[in-house]
């Protein structure tokens, strides 16, 4: 068993890294530079078919995002203590390296967090906007459903919060486990092995009964598991008198508060009968018989004072010229919470006209010093989404005095170039799910703002940079642009035509000079905004060309308009834009169109553009080998390579049908295009017919199975690109007595002797009669006479042994 053991640990260490443990949900964010409003109004929290009401336990809801780690993290939540309420769900900053909020568009996922129960949403339904996120975005959900039914565990974790680790079939926990959900050490450990405290196959071990730890729902530890306070409970923040607005300690004892601060309600009117110096939040019973001002833009404000019952008349005072504000700041903090004002951009008007594009409107509030600060602003033009402005205003966070106080009235201020404006004429809706005084995560809607103001600055382009700069302006109002050769294609258009003796006359001229060759000469019409926008180029060749001058089509603005006069030409070297000098240009009248038709015909006689400019020749695309980032005008000198072909199986020829241009090797690619069967690593030879290979040796028989360069074999059914298996069901192919024939085929498995007998004891049979020379009784021939290798008949009258004087 202890081997085992030793086993299981090696494996689960070494295993460790390839698996996911279980997530718990975390219910921390982070507030960043922006956020969406998500609004719950009363009746819209249901839980299985319930209406949540604010008797109900108290219970968090809150709105989570994918992080970097694929996990749940939690983008902002709120409590449900008040109904109506709203979630602020803060979008990722993109400032940092990790994710910690939205993104444009991300759904969102919802979750409800009851006795420390995690719940999640089963149904929602939207009164106004979408699941998905949009900074500023204002939503509202008409319901949003949730079932009692628990956050099923993760494979190997546990319901305090424990998270083994799988390795294998097995769970590794550092504690005991119970497989009981009732229990407190409840483990979801179904179809698992179990190693807990070290030990192998352990049993599992079942706690019931109450759990010390600390019961503050309040306090920043606490432990929703925890039966019975233990005295440990902490607060970074909090009050412990029961008599003021923020006392913390409701149903707590025993808790540790580090910093405290407390709301002590009262009259904090100064100027009021009932006036209490110990109070620090406004209780609404202050009661005046003198005349107070509660307009912070007056010179006389009466701070504390904006909730006060009057017995005389209000007297406010401002300085003359009604509504330019002195030492007014303009940052804000980002607390964490705010609420979020809807302004629609024909509400807000200066001297009857809308703002310049880059003012700013922001709301503010009144802090302890009886001073105005921003609580959150939008920039005009700049911040619009559907043509409206989503503010934000922040929320005073505990103990600070960082943002509005909630019921606190919003002051609402304009900022343009250098001056900052009041008004007095605001109007904001008062009904629905819109407040007209400040409500943390609430919603707020401007429909009215007036500010009749003197702006003593110079509106115009004060961009330096910019083609309509305007060096007297001090105020940018939106207006900056610059010109440039794009052109849209229209349905019809008129042609300038520039001839060669006016090219050669210098009519048509840079600086007086000839215009270099490769240049781009453009026409230019004036649209409804007063910008210069390009109705159509050519390139300069430095002989005869034409310009086609796109007109506008019905309904739009992309164009010339029929009649309106060809005035305006540029010259493009590189990305130098060249204006034509004082002069200006001038087309023929004579026989010549000077004005836009459609179809009609003109003729540049006279320009001559005037500026400063660089001139390099060279490769100017920057997917050429040779690109020349310096070279202005384009040489044709361009280099882009050679084509390379995808060689993805690895043998050496290339896939005609996959190529890329490049002036280096590239891997994984091949000069050629010869590869027949392209993207096949299991057929290196590029083989076109595939044969039964029986005995799987890699040599196939002459049955054909298969014609293409895909193989289609398998370890049971295997093929072979060649047909030269001598031996078909031999795998082996053995060649016992190595003369290159496999013995399946080999018709003497061995040697031939003398008389070609396989593996026969004949050595010699040197008179080749089919003897054995060791028991042939003449290795030679007989001759005529019998005799072996005998002379034959030498004599007229026979054989040699017949005496002469016999022969007759």
């Amino acid at each position: 068993m202890k081997n085992f053991y030793l086993i299981a640990i090696c494996i689960a260490y070494c295993l460790s890294v390839s698996f996911t443990k279980a997530q718990d949900l975390v219910w921390d964010y982070t507030v960043t530079d922006g956020n969406m409003t998500i609004a719950l109004p009363t009746g819209s929290l249901v839980l299985d078919g319930e209406v949540l009401t604010e008797s109900d336990p108290l219970c968090l809801v809150g709105v989570f995002y994918t992080d970097d780690n694929g996990n749940l993290a939690c983008g902002g939540y709120t409590d449900l203590s008040v109904i109506n309420a709203a979630i602020s769900a803060w979008g990722n900053d993109g400032t940092s390296s990790s994710t910690d909020g939205f993104g444009a568009g991300e759904e969102m996922s919802f979750f409800m967090q009851m006795d420390g129960v995690d719940y999640a949403a089963s149904s929602i339904t939207w009164a106004v906007g979408s699941n998905s996120y949009a900074t500023n975005g204002m939503n509202v959900i008409s319901t949003i459903e949730f079932s009692s039914a628990q956050i099923e565990l993760d494979p190997c974790t546990c319901i305090d919060g424990t998270i083994g680790t799988l390795s294998g079939g097995f769970c590794i926990l550092p504690n005991s486990y119970c497989t009981d959900p009732l229990s407190n050490n409840y483990c979801n450990v179904e179809g698992l092995d179990v190693i807990a405290n070290q030990v192998p196959f352990a049993e599992e071990d079942c706690s019931y009964g109450d759990v010390a730890g600390c019961t503050c729902p309040n306090a920043d530890n606490y432990d929703s598991q925890a039966g019975s306070d233990d005295g440990s409970c902490v607060m970074e923040e909090g009050c412990s008198d029961p008599l003021a607005n923020n006392y913390s300690l409701t149903g707590c004892s025993n808790v540790t508060i580090a910093n405290e601060y407390c709301e002590l309600p009262g009259c904090t009117c100064p100027s009021a009968l009932n006036y209490d110096e110990s109070a620090t939040s406004d209780d609404g019973t202050c009661v005046s018989v003198v005349s107070i001002c509660t307009d912070p833009t007056a010179t006389n404000f009466d701070e504390g004072c904006a909730n006060t019952t009057e017995y005389a008349a209000s007297s406010c005072e401002y300085e003359e010229g009604g509504c330019e504000l002195d030492n007014i700041a303009w940052d804000f903090t980002v607390t964490d919470a705010n609420m979020t004002i809807q302004v629609a951009a024909e509400v807000v008007l200066i001297n009857g006209a809308e703002p310049p594009c880059g003012s700013l409107l922001g709301g503010f509030y009144t802090n302890d010093s009886g001073q105005l600060v921003c609580g959150g602003y939008q920039t005009w033009c700049d911040d619009f989404s559907n043509n409206q402005l989503a503010v934000p205003l922040m929320a005073s966070e505990s103990g600070f005095d960082n943002g509005f106080q909630t019921g606190e009235e919003i002051t609402w201020l304009l900022y343009i170039g250098s001056q900052t404006f009041s008004t007095n004429d605001i109007v904001m809706t008062n009904g629905g799910p819109f407040s007209e005084t400040f409500v943390s995560n609430g919603f707020g809607q401007l429909t009215t703002a007036n500010y009749d103001c003197d702006v003593t600055g110079i509106l115009g382009c004060t961009d330096p940079t910019a083609y309509n700069y305007d060096s007297s302006a001090t105020i940018d109002d939106g207006s900056c642009y610059n010109v440039d050769f794009t052109v849209t294609n229209t349905d019809c258009n008129a042609t300038i035509l520039i001839q060669d003796e006016d090219i050669n006359a210098l009519n048509i001229s840079l600086n007086g000079d000839a215009i270099p060759v490769g240049s781009t000469i453009g026409v230019f019409y004036e649209n409804e905004d007063g910008e210069l926008a390009c109705a159509g180029s050519s390139e300069w060749t430095g002989t005869a060309t034409t310009i086609p001058a796109m007109g506008a089509e019905a309904g739009y603005d992309n164009g010339f308009q029929t009649g309106e006069e060809f005035t305006t030409f540029f010259l493009l070297i590189g990305e130098q834009i060249i204006p034509m000098d004082d002069n200006g240009a001038e087309m023929s009248t004579i026989g010549w169109q000077n004005t836009y038709s459609c179809n009609g015909f003109a003729n540049l006689i006279s320009v001559n553009f005037e500026g400063e400019y660089e001139l390099t020749y060279g490769c100017t695309d920057n997917l050429a080998c040779n690109y020349d980032s310096s070279a202005i005008l384009d040489d044709d000198s361009c280099d882009y390579g050679q084509t390379w072909y995808q060689d993805s199986d690895g043998d050496g020829l290339g896939n005609p049908d996959v190529s890329i241009e490049s002036c280096n090797e590239v891997t994984g690619f091949v000069g050629n295009n010869d590869d027949p069967c392209p993207d096949t690593e299991n057929n290196p030879n590029n083989v076109t017919i595939w044969y039964l290979d029986s005995d799987g040796d890699g040599l196939g028989e002459d049955q054909i199975i298969e014609f293409g360069c895909e193989y289609i074999g398998s370890d049971d059914f295997p093929l072979a690109d060649n047909n030269d298996d001598p031996c078909p069901y031999n795998p082996i192919n053995e060649d016992i007595d190595g003369d290159n024939i496999t013995d399946c085929a080999d018709d003497c498995v061995g040697q031939y002797d003398a008389l070609e007998i396989c593996n026969g004891d004949c050595v010699t049979d040197e008179d080749n009669d089919g003897v054995c020379d060791d028991v042939d009784d003449c290795v030679g021939d007989y001759d005529s006479c019998g005799v072996c290798n005998g002379p034959g008949e030498i004599y007229e009258c026979g054989c040699a042994d017949i005496p002469q004087e016999n022969c007759d």
